[in-house]
């Protein structure tokens, strides 16, 4: 059972953390926005996250990425990988990413959210913000030629339990925001298709 007193000061905690260390200031967007990066272990989503950060502080606004790898270490560390924990995870995550961008800001999630009626959580949990789902799309066999952890290696020799894509699923979104092809367009390409959507939606301004 989850304790919500302490989940609740543990997200103060968090939320005072994560605005101090890597909030920043900058400009308030248009709308506060919620991009929240979905893919298998290895399909890019912190690099397309880094990358898209700098492109939007270089236009002077608030930005923040929540990147799953330094949020289980930060935040949900007492979690497993079990899908109940996965789930716990998304939750907690969605819950956090909403706290900041209420803040007048962008907040960019990079988390490989496996489940479909998890990332529809996370959607409902950001009702107040404009919430975009991007999908980094590479298969999985690209993303174990990637392995930059070698993970995967460890998953197929069983010493990982619960791996997305080898004995977990992953659902792959049919309806996203936006489809980024991982493998064929660099970081730098897909975070200007992703600054060119945040325009369009109203996200931030125009630029010339």
């Amino acid at each position: 059972m989850i304790d919500e007193k302490l989940n609740i000061e543990n997200l103060t905690q968090k939320l005072a953390y994560y605005s101090k260390q890597y909030l920043g200031s900058g400009e308030a967007p248009k709308n506060n926005a919620v991009l929240w990066l979905t893919g298998l272990s290895g399909s890019g989503k912190t690099t397309t996250a880094l990358k898209l950060q700098e492109a939007i502080r270089k236009l002077s606004y608030k930005v923040c990425v929540l990147d799953g790898d330094e949020v289980r270490k930060n935040y949900t560390s007492d979690l497993s990988f079990t899908d109940e924990d996965r789930i716990e995870n998304i939750r907690r995550v969605a819950q956090l990413s909403n706290a900041i961008a209420s803040q007048n800001a962008i907040v960019i999630v990079a988390l490989i959210s496996p489940f479909k009626e998890n990332r529809l959580l996370a959607r409902e949990t950001n009702q107040d913000n404009v919430f975009l789902e991007v999908y980094c799309k590479a298969q999985l066999e690209q993303c174990e030629k990637r392995d930059p952890k070698g993970l995967y290696k460890k998953a197929r020799l069983g010493e990982i339990a619960y791996f997305t894509g080898i004995d977990s699923r992953y659902d792959v979104p049919q309806n996203p925001s936006i489809s980024l092809d991982t493998v064929r367009s660099s970081p730098s390409i897909n975070a200007a298709r992703l600054i060119n959507l945040m325009v369009e939606c109203n996200i931030i301004k125009a630029f010339s």
